[in-house]
């Protein structure tokens, strides 16, 4: 994989057995210099703490439900964060 140096990486981990694959593909991003964001869904941790999450990622890990809200017209929307 080439340098990700200034690259920005959105990592959405949903319940499931990838779950637990989705930690090495974060430690891949980041031997590659990727800046990740990550969100875990309430069934992700399940199978992954956040804990172990933000230890790979040096960040913050957020809640799926805290950034999700359903507009008059049902359609899904993402809050911003930086």
């Amino acid at each position: 994989m080439k340098d990700l140096s200034n690259k920005k990486v959105l990592f959405i981990i949903c319940g499931g057995i990838s779950a637990y694959k989705s930690l090495e593909t974060i430690r891949m991003f980041r031997k590659n210099n990727a800046e990740i964001k990550t969100i875990l869904t309430k069934s992700a941790k399940e199978f992954v703490t956040p804990l172990s999450v933000a230890s790979l990622t040096q960040g913050k890990v957020y809640d799926a439900s805290t950034f999700w809200w359903f507009s008059s017209s049902r359609r899904r929307h993402f809050f911003r964060f930086s």
